[in-house]
């Protein structure tokens, strides 16, 4: 009788491993926070930081650009009439693309 009963019954390590895999898939992919949604957020993260770098360097560029506007007239000028197509009064600009 006790062959039968253990071979429709599952023991107790069977029970263990079953109860244990089940737990670690519901953690571990339908959890709110699960393994996805953690590397969607690592690579968020990597994009941000490659972002902010680029970001940093465009920065250094532009405040070396005001230095040289602040103290450089020839600069500035010059500044002026490409990015804004300024002129003197004595001039006629033409614009090419």
């Amino acid at each position: 009788m006790s062959k039968k009963k253990r071979s429709n019954i599952l023991t107790n390590w069977q029970l263990i491993l079953i109860s244990t895999a089940v737990f670690l898939a519901l953690i571990l992919y339908f959890d709110r926070s699960n393994m996805r949604y953690k590397r969607s957020l690592d690579d968020k993260l990597e994009d941000l930081v490659g972002m902010r770098d680029s970001l940093r360097e465009q920065i250094k560029r532009d405040s070396i650009i005001i230095k040289r506007l602040e103290n450089d007239d020839k600069f500035l000028e010059r500044y002026a009439r490409e990015h804004y197509y300024m002129k003197r009064e004595d001039e006629d600009l033409f614009v090419f693309k």
